[in-house]
């Protein structure tokens, strides 16, 4: 999700900003994909709850075969694949993108939180990745590189990820500019200071 925002406090936006830092993306993993697995999940839940209660109103011969093996699916539903869900739904939850004006900040983690921040001005390249079923879904990867000791950040799955390389670039080239601009205001007032004396 593409936001023009301030950041706030608290579990629902894990983040804490300047007061004068604006973000300008804040991006999770896409659901499309999970989506896609999660329905999948749902849907096998659903046939297999049907078929327990058909088989249990039903008096065929191997019933009880039958009714042992759904049983038995939907206890492995019940007590492995709700807790992966929850898990992969907190860990969406908690991994989280972010562009400011000045830096690009990844947040990771549930109960240990991870974070790398990349200024700007030290990113030099920024790649957009798609395959398989992302190229249709409109999801991908984007790898930001710098130059610097920092590290690379690689957004995995976001929504959306040429619009947001652009984002990245434009906000770089804003942000240069501004500096640029800042630079030239100082050598002016060092010359007005000099020429004074």
């Amino acid at each position: 999700m593409i936001k023009q925002s301030k950041a706030g406090k608290g579990i629902f936006n894990p983040i804490d900003l300047p007061p004068d830092e604006k973000v300008i993306v804040w991006e999770r993993e896409s659901l499309r994909l999970k989506g896609i697995a999660w329905l999948l999940l749902f849907v096998w839940s659903i046939i297999l709850g049907v078929a327990w209660v058909s088989l249990q109103l039903s008096d065929v011969p191997w019933r009880s075969w039958l009714l042992a093996l759904v049983d038995g699916a939907l206890l492995v539903l019940l007590v492995v694949m709700i807790p992966i869900w929850l898990y992969t739904l907190l860990h969406w939850w908690f991994h989280v993108f972010i562009v400011t004006e000045r830096r690009i900040i990844h947040r990771e983690g549930i109960l240990d939180e991870r974070r790398r921040v990349l200024r700007l001005d030290n990113v030099v390249n920024v790649n957009v990745t798609k395959s398989g079923l992302g190229k249709w879904l409109g999801v991908g990867n984007l790898q930001v590189k710098t130059a610097g000791l920092t590290g690379d950040i690689l957004m995995k799955g976001v929504t959306r990820p040429n619009r947001i390389r652009q984002i990245i670039l434009d906000t770089q080239e804003r942000l240069r500019l501004q500096q640029e601009h800042t630079s030239m205001e100082d050598i002016s007032r060092q010359l007005q200071v000099a020429l004074r004396l």
